[in-house]
């Protein structure tokens, strides 16, 4: 009997069964959307996964010390088809971590044990027949565009939001600090409540949706907030970016939060303090600056 090609294969095998109550996947395909931040990756081999709309991807720090970003070269692990842990809506522990129903794990580094037996799953034994995927960088951070039609420059996407958060021009900044931290909040309730959070810490008090800019001709989509009160100390202005990214605009620096999803109530925030080059990869002053963040979480997590 001949063997079954692969375009009659059933779609179960391909796609994720969704109980009837799940909500449908946003499509996130179309658009830039931040993965993380360049300082992650310092050395040659290192990978930051990340996961679209339930495509499972990468972005690598290559040897000529470039960065290039692919689809996982096993983005349904090592099974013949979706088990039935996986179908709900949380993505779940699984030792296949290429695997897009699977916790994206932190940075994989091939100079750890652990990092050399996950990035096979990644990048195969071949990286040179992995997909690429069109990467950008705005400043430290790194963005990825599934789309398959032609997409805008990262430049022009940004273009909105860059000029409403003038003067702190990303271009000119890096991450002087970078660390992990868990939230039992979805990823599109985290960043208001992040900001929130922030503003309050900051002593500024409740904050306010000044400007609101949809997504149009392929820029992205954000929302500005500041404080309802302009008197006292703490200047703040926070940025809510489409679909899971926080900015926060300090006198000191800028903060950037990059939630994660985990599940409907929980998320992996991806957080990074954003200084001028010349203060260093990581000062006594970000560390401070990260020490005060975490409180605020710690704080945010406390509450009912």
């Amino acid at each position: 009997m001949p063997a079954t090609p692969p375009d009659t294969l059933r779609p179960v095998v391909y796609a994720r069964r969704r109980g009837a109550r799940a909500a449908p996947l946003e499509d996130w395909t179309s658009t830039w959307v931040c993965v993380g931040f360049a300082e992650q990756l310092r050395r040659p081999g290192d990978l930051l996964p990340a996961t679209i709309t339930g495509h499972a991807l990468h972005v690598r720090r290559c040897d000529d010390g470039g960065l290039q970003a692919a689809l996982n070269a096993r983005p349904f692990g090592g099974c013949m088809s979706i088990p039935l842990q996986c179908a709900g809506a949380r993505k779940i522990r699984c030792p296949h971590a290429g695997c897009a129903f699977s916790e994206d794990p932190e940075l994989v580094s091939p100079q750890t044990d652990e990092g050399a037996r996950m990035l096979p799953q990644f990048v195969g034994f071949d990286p040179a027949r992995l997909v690429p995927v069109r990467l950008e960088r705005w400043g430290s951070l790194l963005f990825v565009n599934l789309s398959r039609e032609p997409a805008v420059p990262l430049a022009t996407a940004v273009a909105p939001l860059n000029a409403a958060m003038r003067p702190a021009a990303l271009d000119d900044l890096q991450a002087a600090a970078v660390f992990t931290h868990a939230l039992s909040l979805g990823s599109k309730a985290a960043g208001l409540a992040l900001a929130e959070a922030l503003a309050a810490r900051a002593g500024a008090g409740p904050l306010h949706i000044e400007a609101a800019a949809p997504p149009r001709s392929q820029a992205i989509a954000f929302t500005r907030l500041v404080p309802a009160s302009r008197s006292g100390h703490g200047a703040i202005a926070c940025y809510v970016v489409a679909p899971h990214l926080m900015l926060a605009c300090l006198p000191e620096c800028v903060l950037a939060a990059v939630l994660r999803p985990v599940g409907p109530t929980a998320c992996s925030m991806l957080g990074a303090v954003l200084r001028p080059p010349d203060a260093g990869h990581r000062d006594a002053a970000a560390d401070a600056i990260v020490a005060w963040w975490r409180d605020g979480l710690d704080a945010l997590d406390a509450d009912p």
